[in-house]
């Protein structure tokens, strides 16, 4: 089922779909694009991502809206790139708090994910500022983020203190040592992830 912000933008674009289209039933039309794009018949039965976004894709399609097709036309991959980005932050975080936090330290941290990329004939980690730029092949998006996810993994299993270790990947979380050093961690917004993904194009 869509959020209500995903379901206010799909009746707006419908709207303009069917203007351009010059539909006179919106509703038969609405019928028609769930029934063509998805196999259902009800607003109910339309998942998050995939579905919303083969959707939108057809729907800007109809409306003749370029800037949409172009955006919704890569909207698993900006998903990715996201997810890449967070795994690869969750990562450092954890090899920070496995080695240590000084700015060499730090440094000395992306030597794993530097690695990763390199072995995977991937290109090298771009320092811009206090980001860390990955620059990726559409391609390379899924495969970069499970071997990142399976690090993350071994890293926390590695320095989690007690039971309960929290291995399911939580997008948005991040770790920290906590007082006497033990590996805590927040899944509140406490930072943004300290890496970005610029996808190539393909």
């Amino acid at each position: 089922m869509l959020t209500k912000k995903q379901a206010a933008l799909f009746w707006r674009c419908l709207a303009t779909a069917a203007e351009r289209q010059a539909v006179p039933d919106r509703e038969a039309y609405r019928k028609r694009v769930l029934r063509e794009e998805l196999g259902v018949e009800h607003m109910r039965d339309v998942g998050r991502t995939g579905d919303f976004d083969r959707l939108m894709l057809r729907l800007a399609q109809d409306a003749e809206d370029w800037h949409g097709l172009s955006y919704y036309s890569v909207a698993g991959e900006r998903r990715l790139a996201d997810l890449v980005a967070d795994c690869a932050t969750q990562v450092l975080e954890l090899s920070i708090a496995e080695r240590g936090s000084d700015a060499s330290a730090r440094l000395d941290q992306l030597g794993y994910i530097s690695g990763v990329l390199r072995q995977s004939g991937m290109s090298p980690i771009r320092v811009v500022g206090s980001d860390y730029w990955l620059d990726l092949a559409p391609a390379d998006l899924a495969r970069l983020l499970q071997i990142l996810d399976t690090h993350r993994r071994r890293l926390a299993k590695r320095l989690w203190v007690g039971v309960d270790i929290p291995l399911r990947y939580v997008h948005g979380r991040r770790w920290f040592l906590a007082t006497a050093g033990i590996l805590n961690y927040s899944d509140l917004p406490l930072s943004a992830p300290a890496f970005r993904v610029n996808v190539l194009a393909s």
